[in-house]
């Protein structure tokens, strides 16, 4: 009876999206996952930094504040997630964004960072986000609100250990260590 009702408990946990107010669904999924760490470690390859794995704990922050964002979007510094690194979308309307075309956008930036400087700017923060060197975890989630004021799908990574961006920028962002690898990527996608 015990085991049953483990089974019982860890399918409802785990395996049945979560459902908030109705109007709020967890859209994660095995592919999604799958999509968002070869997407993440194809460009933290490009730059020459260790690749990531995914972590239980990180995929549960992600999920729990894309959640939080269905409902009311924000960036508190004092927030519980301040002491993690987030990269997060909103995409208006009910159709979900592959975690391809998320992570091309965050690494839009690289085209607006500095090297040489070290400095990033709010706008290359979501790529300096992917491609810190010293983040070793990651865990993504994808939330579809359908209400109709606001529809939309909210997605969320978390990134541990965090990452400094006021201070450690030259030793964690790396330039693209092969420049012919980065022209064959754009050539061939």
């Amino acid at each position: 009876m015990s085991t049953m009702l483990f089974i019982l408990s860890f399918i409802i946990c785990f395996l049945i999206p979560m459902q908030v107010s109705g109007e709020t669904k967890e859209t994660t999924d095995f592919l999604f996952l799958s999509d968002c760490l070869y997407q993440h470690n194809h460009y933290r390859k490009l730059h020459g930094v260790p690749i990531l794995t995914y972590d239980r704990e990180a995929l549960d922050l992600a999920r729990t504040r894309a959640l939080e964002m269905s409902k009311t979007v924000s960036d508190d510094p004092n927030s519980p997630y301040s002491n993690y690194t987030l990269n997060w979308s909103y995409i208006p309307g009910t159709k979900s964004p592959s975690c391809k075309a998320l992570v091309a956008q965050w690494y839009k930036g690289v085209h607006y960072y500095s090297f040489a400087k070290g400095l990033v700017p709010k706008k290359v923060e979501p790529f300096a986000k992917l491609i810190w060197r010293r983040s070793k975890k990651i865990g993504c989630a994808q939330v579809t609100n359908d209400n109709e004021q606001s529809p939309g799908i909210y997605t969320v990574c978390v990134y541990t250990p965090k990452a400094d961006l006021k201070t450690g920028s030259l030793e964690n962002i790396s330039p693209i260590s092969n420049p012919s690898n980065y022209y064959n990527f754009y050539l061939l996608r």
